[in-house]
């Protein structure tokens, strides 16, 4: 009993130790996120503004590039910190939302995990090809003819 305990405290303490070694390296990455947009900025005030030049967009290329690997990063933490958490990514919004749980908390949406693509894949039916129909010359009702013109003609007529 002791020792079940014992081994029970120790796998709570690792995916606490796991959270919190997660939580720091996003914010690691966030941190290097945003001092990656201050450089790129400073570096297009500088070549833009300061020094009056115009710049061509290449000189730019290495920040948008570390700007970019730094975003997925931090989607990769994002998405491993909230699987610890027992969260999942709605398809439909984007946000997490707990994952004992068949809709998203956000938007309603049905979670991906929960939809049966079989079943899907049934009440899916095949739309069938046009079928290419023989333009009619005249349509097939003929409009009706107004008889007010006539009526008043007959009329124009009688007097």
């Amino acid at each position: 009993m002791i020792q079940k305990n014992i081994e029970e405290a120790k796998s709570g303490l690792q995916k606490i130790a796991g959270k919190a070694s997660c939580k720091v390296k996003a914010i690691d990455i966030e941190n290097k996120l945003q001092l990656a947009y201050c450089e790129f900025g400073k570096a297009i005030f500088e070549a833009k503004y300061a020094n009056g030049q115009d710049v061509p967009e290449l000189q730019f290329a290495g920040y948008i590039e570390k700007i970019t690997e730094l975003i997925a990063a931090k989607e990769a933490q994002e998405d491993e910190l909230n699987a610890l958490n027992n969260k999942t990514k709605c398809v439909n919004c984007g946000k997490y939302s707990a994952s004992d749980v068949p809709f998203c908390a956000f938007c309603g949406n049905k979670k991906i995990a929960d939809v049966d693509f079989a079943e899907a894949d049934e009440k899916v039916e095949e739309v069938p090809a046009p079928v290419e129909e023989a333009v009619a010359e005249e349509p097939a009702v003929k409009p009706k003819k107004s008889t007010t013109k006539k009526t008043s003609k007959k009329k124009a007529e009688k007097s």
